[in-house]
């Protein structure tokens, strides 16, 4: 072996970058702490796991699960803090569902809202400061202009997902709103 050697016309692998990225992402305390429990009984770092728990959700292309986005009161969280404001209906669990999916589709929804017929392309879903689900969506067919609008869930009839697909989101970014106390779903 060398006493010293010359690295000067040395070179980054080009495969580098390729290995891993670093991000930034959130995570609940109570994820944390399950990623950290795990970790320490395994014997390896907690970040590690949460890396090897998520390649192997790419790999197997599963999917998550996503009942969990109509959450009964204490469930659903919002900045780390289990939200109470009140209750959720859950009545409304199919309307949910049909419309989280649309979001993800960026698929038209039809329904009767206040007594009108409507066809809007949903923009964001989640529950609001009353525990309410509410639906913002950018209102296409139902009103002389096309306009973004809050819509409470438990008032939507006859709610039905069209074959019309949208674009992009129809405003730059429509990111909850003032009623809109956590975000389970957005375009």
């Amino acid at each position: 072996m060398r006493d010293e050697y010359d690295f000067s016309k040395a070179r980054k692998s080009p495969y580098a970058s390729l290995l891993k990225k670093q991000i930034t992402i959130r995570l609940d305390e109570d994820a944390i702490a399950y990623f950290k429990g795990i970790s320490e009984e395994l014997g390896i770092p907690y970040q590690s796991l949460i890396n090897l728990y998520l390649r192997d959700c790419a790999v197997t292309r599963r999917r998550p699960n996503l009942s969990w986005m109509t959450p009964a009161v204490g469930e659903a969280r919002e900045g780390g803090a289990r939200f109470t404001a009140g209750s959720i209906d859950r009545s409304t669990d199919g309307a949910n569902k049909t419309i989280i999916d649309a979001i993800h589709r960026k698929q038209a929804l039809a329904f009767a809202y206040n007594g009108r017929r409507r066809t809007v392309e949903p923009q964001c879903f989640g529950l609001g400061n009353k525990g309410n689900a509410l639906l913002i969506g950018r209102q296409i067919q139902g009103r002389a202009k096309q306009e973004i609008l809050l819509f409470d869930v438990s008032k939507i009839k006859d709610l039905v997902a069209l074959d019309q697909y949208f674009e992009a989101s129809a405003t730059k970014r429509v990111k909850g709103h003032a009623e809109m106390k956590v975000v389970l779903a957005e375009v």
